[in-house]
């Protein structure tokens, strides 16, 4: 069987986009599957050991990519509009001024040309988005090749609660999306809940399969008992989408523990940065460490010599069916969880279910924050999730 990946990332670029790519990759490679990823040339300092049968070709130069002209223009432009950038990605069948744009583009154009080499017979494309240039491009060498088409739903297109997109937008978008992933022969959602919810949006008739992004099992390493005179630590890995992920509740902890320190480690998001000054409380400036760009590795050394591991998301209701793919990695990291997510939503039952943690209001400081121990995690790993995409792939090849 020949099965050909197209996602922008993939190791040793950083976050779970790539890693769930890599374990998708993994799981195939296990059973003998011959596998093809395209991917872009992203960079990146994260070690994964390299797969039997897996042959990974990366297109373009991200570096490369991000200094084209009419990109860095497009988002000076739209930055003194006051119009979000992500709104240019999402129309990004129209611009393709994007590095996923110009991206799609160089792999279309080296695969016409015979560049890229992929197998004579191919058995399955899988698209993994984001980002929406996976899925235009899994489109064209599915029609090519006569191979049925999966897309792999890690994150939402038009239904992008981030997004913020008007009525009419978010219209169009969905009409644009239904339009294109019709041909497909399956799709996998991260979530039950954002299956259910996209079934009935859609009304789409083929196969569907929820497989979670699951913990890493590679880094399961524990690191030693923490010294017992460090002071109470909360840590935040990620980023706060200039504060639609509201971090204040966070604070409110900081005054119940004396002593106590908050060390949040974001992405590059400028947009992060002037919301974290405008929040800090003045009296807590100096429990609160803020730190940008930290690598990946580093964030999973410093989650696992935590005392608590701060999962913020936006809880305006809108993070009912997205359980964020940092969830799983706190998960193994062994540290309890405490979360804004809203409750009912799925961030809450998984965390009840796998006795990971629990929402910031059923808190107690008093708790027993020590006992790693009676957590049913298992379900969770990348290793069970993804043998149902072996299982999909043998449904539909009958």
């Amino acid at each position: 069987m020949n099965v050909v990946i197209v996602c922008y990332y993939y190791p040793p670029t950083e976050g779970p986009a790539g890693e769930r790519i890599y374990f998708f990759a993994k799981k195939l490679s296990d059973k003998n599957i011959n596998v093809v990823v395209l991917s872009a040339d992203a960079g990146g300092e994260r070690y994964y050991p390299d797969l039997d049968n897996v042959k990974n070709i990366k297109v373009g130069d991200a570096t490369d990519l991000r200094k084209k002209t009419n990109f860095i223009l497009a988002k000076k432009i739209l930055s003194v509009l006051k119009f979000r950038f992500h709104i240019l990605k999402s129309f990004e069948f129209l611009f393709n001024l994007t590095p996923h744009g110009k991206w799609k583009n160089e792999v279309l154009s080296k695969i016409e040309s015979g560049q890229i080499a992929l197998p004579q017979k191919i058995d399955f494309v899988i698209s993994s988005f984001p980002d929406r240039s996976s899925i235009d491009v899994g489109k064209v060498i599915s029609a090519q090749s006569g191979a049925k088409w999966i897309i792999d739903y890690r994150d939402l297109w038009s239904l992008n609660h981030y997004s913020g997109h008007s009525s009419i937008t978010k219209a169009f978008l969905g009409w644009k999306e239904k339009a294109i992933v019709a041909d497909a022969q399956a799709l996998i959602f991260a979530t039950n809940s954002f299956m259910n919810e996209f079934k009935t949006y859609f009304n789409l008739s083929m196969k569907m399969i929820s497989i979670y992004n699951g913990y890493n099992p590679l880094d399961q390493e524990r690191i030693g008992v923490r010294d017992p005179k460090l002071p109470f630590s909360i840590v935040y890995t990620g980023s706060l989408y200039g504060g639609k992920r509201d971090i204040s509740h966070f604070f409110d902890l900081l005054e119940q523990v004396p002593g106590s320190v908050f060390t949040i480690c974001l992405l590059s998001y400028s947009e992060d940065g002037e919301y974290i000054k405008s929040v800090i409380p003045r009296h807590l400036t100096d429990r609160v460490l803020v730190r940008y760009e930290v690598p990946h590795n580093e964030t999973i050394k410093l989650q696992k010599s935590a005392d608590i591991l701060a999962l913020i998301v936006m809880n305006n209701g809108l993070d009912f069916s997205y359980s964020t793919a940092k969830i799983f990695e706190y998960m193994n990291a062994g540290v309890k969880i405490v979360s804004n997510a809203s409750k009912g939503s799925e961030i809450d039952n998984i965390l009840f279910e796998t006795k990971s943690g629990c929402l910031i209001g059923d808190f107690v400081v008093s708790d027993d924050i020590t006992d790693r121990g009676n957590r049913n995690i298992l379900p969770y790993s990348r290793d069970v999730q993804n043998e149902k995409l072996y299982e999909l792939l043998l449904s539909l090849k009958i």
